[in-house]
């Protein structure tokens, strides 16, 4: 009888609620519990300070790298959807793809709101500034100038486990 009374109290959902298992970047699933990937072909990478600066899907595009006030460096990224809901966290891991190092931290994340980082209506959006992508992993331009770097951008729906993926290739530039 005991038996039955937990799995009651299971299936009705009483008890404490499970707290998801949270791992950083390889915890974002690009699947559900059934395979089913979040596909969004509308979600797009770009780059620029000011205004969006389209990365190419199919080439390698130049991409300045920055090196900022407080002494790090850092790529600018800004993301559009057609189709994904207007609160999202974002997340970016950089490969330099000569020596394969992840140069920033793919776990550090990004919380966007529609009127808060994002702009547009919902399903319909772009980033309202430009994302900053810190390489925090290097220490001079020596070590990415002229390298062709992928950057992956994770935009996962908040409360959703399952994260639509945009990828781009590009090669660092020092125009300083």
């Amino acid at each position: 009888m005991r038996g039955w009374a937990l799995l009651l109290a299971l299936v009705m959902g009483c008890g404490e609620p499970a707290t998801p298992q949270d791992a950083g970047l390889d915890a974002l699933r690009l699947d559900d519990a059934d395979g089913n990937a979040l596909d969004d072909p509308t979600l797009e990478l770009g780059a620029g300070q000011l205004d969006w600066e389209p990365l190419s899907p199919t080439a390698v595009t130049p991409s300045e790298l920055i090196h900022g006030p407080q002494g790090g460096y850092h790529l600018f990224g800004r993301l559009r959807s057609m189709r994904l809901p207007d609160a999202v966290q974002v997340t970016f891991r950089v490969t330099d793809l000569t020596s394969g190092r992840v140069l920033n931290n793919p776990d550090e994340r990004i919380t966007l709101r529609n009127g808060r980082g994002l702009s547009g209506a919902p399903g319909a959006w772009a980033t309202s500034n430009a994302l900053l992508i810190i390489l925090e992993r290097i220490m001079g331009p020596a070590e990415v100038v002229g390298h062709v770097v992928e950057i992956e951008a994770f935009v996962r729906p908040l409360n959703d486990v399952r994260a639509a993926r945009v990828v781009r290739r590009v090669r660092v530039v020092d125009k300083t």
